[in-house]
């Protein structure tokens, strides 16, 4: 099956420790740098609260990720869609979200 390339875009802050584990899950699940756009938002400047970011994410936290048309404001539930998104798993994490899925179909 093929799954059609998504547009995604990642709002992050390198310091922030939940803002990564999306990073780790795009990691393990073999996108590329350039499949995923990343958005820094300063954190130390109110940037989470700058108007244009709080159309992704109401709440003002990070991470928040875009796919295509669909906000995604939470750590665990970022990396499930991002497996969701790929046509095959390519390590231990993406393993993990695939043999999730058939046990959550059973």
């Amino acid at each position: 099956m093929t799954v059609s390339k998504p547009y995604i875009k990642l709002y992050e802050h390198r310091e922030s420790t939940w803002a990564n584990v999306p990073k780790l899950a795009q990691f393990e699940l073999g996108y590329k740098k350039e499949d995923v756009e990343w958005i820094s938002i300063e954190l130390l400047k109110g940037g989470n609260f700058d108007p244009k970011f709080l159309k992704v994410n109401l709440n003002g936290t990070l991470p928040a990720l875009q796919v295509d048309d669909k906000n995604l404001v939470d750590s665990i539930g970022l990396s499930i869609d991002e497996a969701e998104h790929k046509d095959k798993s390519s390590g231990l994490l993406g393993d993990f979200f695939a043999e999730r899925q058939v046990a959550l179909e059973k």
